[in-house]
């Protein structure tokens, strides 16, 4: 098995006594796209239907009273129409395994 030369791991394992491979299962592939930074406190909203994958609206704790819910509704609406267009498109469900 080759080992990878990042990190100095070539190096130290050809020091070792007796080195030992860890092998870990494959993580679950996550889009390379879909990242936020954001800062807290926040709320969510849970939304789950059948067939598609669990779904989460997150809001700024303060904003979570304000916000109208028929707002909310439309939100998911949009998104599920939208999972729905790509999975017809493409004839592949959601790849992943929740939508936040």
């Amino acid at each position: 098995m080759e080992v990878s030369q990042s990190f100095g791991a070539h190096e130290i394992l050809n020091t070792m006594q007796s080195p030992t491979v860890t092998i870990f299962k494959e993580t679950p592939k996550i889009p390379t796209y879909l990242y936020a930074i954001v800062a807290g406190p926040f709320k969510h909203v849970d939304v789950n239907e059948a067939g598609m994958p669990p779904m989460k609206v997150y809001l700024r704790d303060s904003l979570m009273q304000k916000v109208d819910q028929g707002y909310l509704k439309e939100i998911m609406s949009v998104t599920k129409r939208g999972l729905i267009f790509y999975k017809d498109l493409f004839g592949r469900d959601f790849a992943f395994s929740k939508y936040d």
